[in-house]
């Protein structure tokens, strides 16, 4: 005896039973995506280079500090909103590829205020990694980003009060 009831449960139970699934795609997948990413590396202007890991519950304080953190597979950085002091020329790395990303440049500012230096800076002649930098402003510094080679993306950047040139 087959009722509407019966039919229900078994379509209930076809249709849970594919959520379940999808699911556990969704969620291999996502490892999956992950590992190939890589982990962001989170920075906030009040977080700490010393006890921070980098995750958003605990992240680090300065940019240079997550710079030297950049791993082939762990090479994008977060900038959380705020106003994020520069205590020296952040460096790149001119062997590994890196994203430096924030929210929007009304919300993200870098602040390289009383630096009489560059903010980024690649010295490497020969690199071919890429340096993306998106959603943040660069203010107050002798450059904004200078490199000698590698490929630089930009999105959604401003740059304000550079001194000589912000790129």
């Amino acid at each position: 005896a087959y009722t509407a009831s019966s039919a229900f449960n078994t379509a209930h139970t076809t249709v849970n039973a594919s959520l379940d699934e999808l699911a556990s795609r969704a969620s291999t997948t996502e490892t999956a995506v992950t590992r190939l990413r890589g982990s962001t590396i989170h920075v906030h202007p009040s977080g700490n280079d010393t006890s921070g890991d980098g995750t958003a519950a605990a992240p680090y304080a300065t940019l240079n500090h997550a710079v030297a953190q950049v791993t082939a597979t762990n090479n994008e950085i977060y900038l959380m909103p705020g106003d994020h002091a520069l205590t020296g020329t952040v460096d790149l790395p001119a062997d590994k590829s890196v994203t430096i990303r924030g929210d929007s440049y009304e919300r993200c500012t870098v602040s390289g205020t009383g630096l009489t230096a560059n903010a980024f800076y690649l010295s490497s002649t020969t690199s071919t990694a890429t340096y993306t930098f998106e959603g943040f402003q660069i203010d107050t510094c002798l450059y904004g980003i200078r490199t000698k080679s590698g490929n630089v993306r930009l999105r959604g950047c401003r740059f304000y009060h550079c001194g000589w040139d912000g790129l």
